[in-house]
């Protein structure tokens, strides 16, 4: 008996170990190795303001520049014996006055030209105020007519003022902007 359990055992044997690759599962470990970019964002924001403010209001030797060139009215707002009257260069609508081929100029000598309705007359003028900011002129019509204008501001490119005078009895108060011509 001890022979048959000897075989038996050494069958048992063989049986499990040639049975044992197959019943058995090893593992491998496998590594996966994930790589991570670390982005970082800086953000530096420097801000610097520089403010320059020119004052454009003021005027400036309205004397020199009112005799630079002829100024063509660009827009005008006009109260002429408690009716109004208006006129915007280039406008398609809402003048109610023409304007288109007026304009005046101013010589350095105190004398000049008004330009209005194809004619040509002369004027003399003057400052009103030690500042240039007032003038007075004269258009010479067969009656005469006295043109004051006041508050006259020269910006860049233009020139602001108001303007009043009486003429066939009617009195007339404007605003007016003109540009060169």
């Amino acid at each position: 008996m001890k022979k048959l359990v000897s075989t038996l055992s050494l069958f048992a044997c063989v049986a499990i170990f040639s049975f044992l690759p197959f019943s058995m599962t090893s593992c491998t470990k496998e590594t996966t190795i994930i790589e991570k970019d670390t982005i970082v964002e800086k953000d530096t924001v420097i801000v610097k303001d520089t403010i320059v403010r020119v004052d454009t209001v003021a005027p400036v030797k309205v004397k020199v520049k009112l005799t630079d060139c002829s100024w063509k009215i660009d827009e005008i707002r006009s109260v002429q014996s408690n009716t109004n009257y208006y006129y915007k260069r280039g406008a398609s609508s809402g003048n109610t006055f023409n304007f288109d081929n007026e304009y005046i100029k101013f010589n350095i000598d105190k004398t000049g030209e008004y330009f209005a309705d194809g004619y040509t007359y002369s004027l003399t003028w003057d400052y009103l105020a030690s500042d240039s900011s007032q003038v007075r002129y004269t258009v010479a019509y067969p009656k005469p007519l006295i043109v004051t204008w006041e508050r006259i501001k020269y910006y860049k490119d233009y020139i602001t003022y108001s303007e009043y005078y009486t003429k066939e009895g009617m009195n007339t108060l404007s605003t007016v902007k003109r540009i060169p011509k």
